[in-house]
């Protein structure tokens, strides 16, 4: 997308030249710019990336087939070349969602916070490395936790000869101690890798890699 004129933003009102491939019979489309990238657990996969919201635009003139004017209905932020269109769609947030507990055992990761940089609390939104492949729906509640910590076991260590001590230490083999629920959230929206969630509850902040799981 680029702007029509000297202006380095774009706003409500002005108007633009984008070019791509236009779906038949779109006329309105909503105006985003690529943000984070969530990798994944593979050094060479990613399990999405976010577009952040920035208004939305209506064709008015076709210059080519691939080419076309806009005009800038409404933005919320300044709108800059290089911005991204998508197809405008009705929102599938339903006006009512019904809080029930996964219909199987999951176990994920706050990856983000929206709301915030370093902490997340009452009300805001984090993003969760769960979704529909992991039979997550909108309304599902989970229970957010900090890591328990690892410990070693001195009485089964006492036992062991200098040379399994001296294994153990290396191997870190210590035992894993249950999480510290702090909070519950409801997942509103949901992808194929990750979802988004906003907070119920906390009795502490939420931060990124804080577990979430069943409750």
């Amino acid at each position: 997308m680029a702007n029509i004129g000297d202006n380095l933003t774009i706003g409500t009102g002005d108007e633009v030249y984008a070019r791509g491939i236009w779906p038949s019979g779109a006329s309105s489309f909503e105006v985003y710019r690529e943000g984070t990238v969530y990798p994944g657990a593979n050094k060479d996969e990613f399990l999405g990336i976010e577009f952040e919201y920035l208004g939305f635009a209506s064709i008015t003139e076709s210059e080519s087939v691939d080419l076309k004017k806009l005009v800038i209905n409404n933005s919320s932020k300044e709108i800059r070349v290089g911005d991204r269109l998508l197809i405008r769609e009705e929102s599938r947030i339903g006006a009512t969602i019904f809080p029930v507990e996964p219909s199987t055992e999951v176990s994920g990761q706050i990856i983000d916070l929206v709301d915030s940089d370093a902490k997340a609390s009452q009300l805001d939104t984090v993003v969760i490395n769960l979704g529909m492949r992991d039979n997550l729906e909108v309304g599902n509640v989970l229970s957010i936790q900090q890591p328990g910590a690892r410990v070693t076991d001195e009485v089964e260590r006492s036992r062991m000869s200098f040379r399994e001590r001296f294994q153990t230490f290396f191997n870190q083999d210590r035992l894993q101690l249950p999480g510290k629920e702090i909070g519950t959230l409801l997942v509103y929206k949901t992808f194929d890798e990750l979802s988004y969630a906003v907070i119920l509850s906390s009795t502490e902040p939420a931060e990124v890699s804080n577990i979430v799981v069943n409750p």
